[in-house]
């Protein structure tokens, strides 16, 4: 069987949630607690976020996640923390010259109260 090359298309079928473009604010601390981190999303699922930082994380690095989403009542930002692992990573340059990073979490450790308040705000963005 021959190896095919892993293409955006690719990628885009092993997809098994339905990503939105949705804006969150997101902090990111790696397992050593070093850094706390804030980035911003392109876009969000139920199973993991595309987003960018000018902070780098290596892949594979294990992260705490906190996504800021409005709250069903009040529609003020609160906390949905879930565990995630940065599985691509990209360096861009910024407009002033500065590195800036893009990546791709994949959240491995999600509660069902934090997986349905990600679900009922994305449905909410449709």
């Amino acid at each position: 069987m021959e190896d095919l090359p892993l293409t955006d298309t690719t990628v885009k079928d092993r997809r098994i949630h339905q990503r939105h473009e949705a804006e969150v604010d997101v902090q990111g601390t790696a397992a050593d607690g070093a850094h706390v981190v804030r980035m911003v999303t392109r876009n969000l699922s139920v199973g993991g976020v595309y987003c960018t930082s000018t902070h780098d994380f290596r892949e594979m690095t294990q992260l705490a996640v906190r996504l800021m989403i409005p709250a069903r009542e009040s529609g003020r930002p609160e906390p949905v923390d879930v565990g995630a692992v940065v599985v691509r990573r990209r360096e861009l340059v910024g407009a002033a010259g500065a590195p800036r990073y893009e990546f791709a979490l994949f959240f491995h450790k999600v509660d069902p109260v934090a997986r349905e308040r990600i679900a009922w705000f994305l449905s909410s963005q449709s």
